[in-house]
């Protein structure tokens, strides 16, 4: 009796050791709308609060890292040019319409070169969103903390329209 309870604690104990057993994934999904713009349309704030995520709340203290993060966004850009676009995020509020330039100045770039011919309007998928992210581990600081804003800026001074802004997030957490 005593060597097959040996032959089952082995296996079970070198599955953990190896952390098969004291880790998985967790995966968020957080639909954002629309976020708040400038007057003129060239600035867009997101506020992210990942706490009132029920899976988030319940696993927070046990977070490890950031496996992968995505997004979905429909852009239109509503000017008679070329709209040059970006993402920042900031782990401080910097107001509902601050300057570009504070943006660019204390916020981290996480997408850069999203360009939008005039009138046109895209749905960024999360496998083409892979394309622009930049900045991973900012990103990751960020939702391992739970609370940060995303700004999305125009370069031009182009009026551009986000709508239905969803973000994928999968976090490992352990168990």
């Amino acid at each position: 009796m005593r060597n097959r309870r040996a032959l089952l604690v082995f296996p079970l104990a070198a599955l953990f050791a190896a952390g098969c057993l004291v880790s998985g994934q967790l995966i968020l999904v957080q639909v954002f709308g629309d976020g708040e713009s400038s007057a003129d349309k060239t600035v867009h704030r997101i506020s992210v609060d990942l706490n009132g995520n029920e899976d988030y709340d319940e696993h927070k203290d046990k977070l490890q890292s950031l496996e992968y993060f995505g997004f979905f966004v429909t852009v239109t850009n509503e000017g008679p040019g070329e709209a040059k676009g970006a993402m920042y995020l900031s782990l401080v509020d910097l107001g509902v319409s601050p300057s570009i330039a504070t943006i660019k100045a204390q916020a981290t770039p996480i997408i850069e070169n999203a360009n939008l011919g005039a009138g046109e309007t895209r749905t960024i998928t999360f496998e083409e969103s892979q394309d622009y992210i930049t900045n991973l581990d900012a990103i990751e600081e960020a939702v391992l903390e739970g609370v940060f804003y995303l700004y999305g800026i125009t370069d031009l001074g182009t009026a551009v329209e986000y709508e239905n802004f969803v973000v994928v997030a999968s976090i490992n957490v352990a168990l």
